[in-house]
């Protein structure tokens, strides 16, 4: 099954995040129901929440990773985009949902499926309204 992406921050080439927010949905044009939004979080940003001892476990060793949810935590340092994609994969087949292939979405594919796209978009439609942005359709 191919399933549509969303990464809703932009990156720059070659640049590396420690975590990374991915929305997906079936890439099925009769599916109209909310999205899910994955959390990928490497072990330096993990340091933010997580305590030494939880950080030192074996649960997660380097290159490993750890499921809750829709939360995953990865033993890598930070990600570049295409490991990001690669991770999502993993969640994917690890959470029993079949996939063949990630194939990127837009903005308002998913506008409305998950609490952090309404949110995204209650503030452009605020923004918009104040004349503080225009929108040029390449969100």
């Amino acid at each position: 099954m191919n399933w549509k992406f969303y990464i809703p921050s932009e990156w720059k080439p070659d640049e590396r995040q420690t975590w990374e927010d991915v929305w997906l949905l079936p890439d099925d044009e009769t599916y109209h129901g909310e999205s899910i939004w994955l959390t990928i979080d490497s072990l330096t940003s993990a340091v933010e929440y997580l305590s030494e001892e939880q950080i030192q476990s074996p649960e997660v060793q380097a290159g490993d990773f750890h499921i809750d949810g829709t939360d995953m935590l990865v033993g890598v340092k930070d990600f570049s985009r295409e490991e990001i994609l690669h991770w999502t994969t993993v969640w994917l087949s690890e959470s029993g949902l079949p996939v063949t292939e990630l194939v990127e979405g837009r903005f308002e594919e998913f506008q409305g499926t998950n609490d952090e796209a309404r949110a995204i978009a209650q503030a452009q439609e605020k923004l918009e309204k104040e004349g503080a942005i225009e929108l040029d359709g390449a969100t």
